[in-house]
Parts: structure tokens; sequence; C-alpha cells
């Protein structure tokens, strides 16, 4: 845990009445999420407890969904395991996209995604160059029926 957190949480409890509010909306998934990564991650209850230093019964309420995370706490929870706070509270898809709110990828979308990261670094600057001439291309095509 780095010595950084310490330096941040004054500043971060400034947040909380906004973290309270974006938990609330997304409450379940991130009550799924504890558990389903602490599960996948082969932890057990207890071992979160004793990285956290806290009572067993507060970490089992956040899984439960009695009682929510401090945003010191998701920080900490983020780093143990490799993810960010939008994942723990269910506004990042497992893919690393962060999804607003009533928001989600198209089928088209999610394909062109998949396919993009398959490709290899000079496959994607092939890509991002055609998509660069599309987009110009779609911009004058636009500013010429605009007239």
């Amino acid at each position: 845990m780095g010595s950084y957190i310490y330096n941040i949480v004054p500043v971060l409890g400034m947040c909380q009445p906004f973290l309270g509010r974006m938990l609330k909306c997304k409450r379940e998934d991130t009550i799924m999420r504890l558990k389903e990564i602490r599960i996948e991650n082969g932890k057990t209850q207890q071992d979160i407890v004793n990285y956290l230093h806290c009572s067993y019964n507060k970490y089992a309420s956040w899984e439960q969904g009695r009682t929510q995370p401090s945003i010191e706490d998701l920080i900490i929870l983020a780093d143990y395991f490799n993810v960010t706070i939008d994942y723990l509270v269910g506004r990042e898809s497992e893919d690393g996209l962060v999804v607003p709110e009533g928001q989600s990828l198209s089928g088209d979308e999610k394909e062109l995604l998949e396919g993009f990261r398959r490709l290899n670094a000079a496959g994607k600057g092939r890509i991002l160059g055609n998509l660069e001439g599309l987009l110009q291309a779609s911009a004058l095509f636009t500013d010429k029926t605009a007239k």
C-alpha cells in the first residue's frame, strides 16, 4: 500500500457526498463486484479483512449491501485487486471501458473494439490512419451538404 494514499485521503474526504450518490445509483453492482472479484482472486473475506485492517462485520456488510465502503477503502480495494474504482462501483465494464449510466456499446461497436484488440501494433496504426481519413472525408461531406 503506497504512502500516497495517506496524502490524498483528506482531499478525498471532501468527495464523500458525491461518492454516496454514485454508490446509491449502482449499489447492486458494487455489492456484486466486491464479492465477485474477491472470489475470482481466490480470496476469503478474512483475507480482505486482514489486508484492510477492518472488522469482519464491516467488510461483510459491504458485500451484503447493508453499508457502503468509504472512498479510502475503495482506493485500497482497487489497488489490491488491480482494478479501477469505476470497475468496483459498476461504472466500468470488464473490458476496461467506463460506461456512463444508461449507455452501452452497440453490437457493431463491440465487434470493432474486439477486432481492434486482436490486431498487432502495425494493424492498429493502419486502422487509426484509415479512421482519420474517413472522419476527414465525412467532415468534408457534411460541410458541403450543409451549404
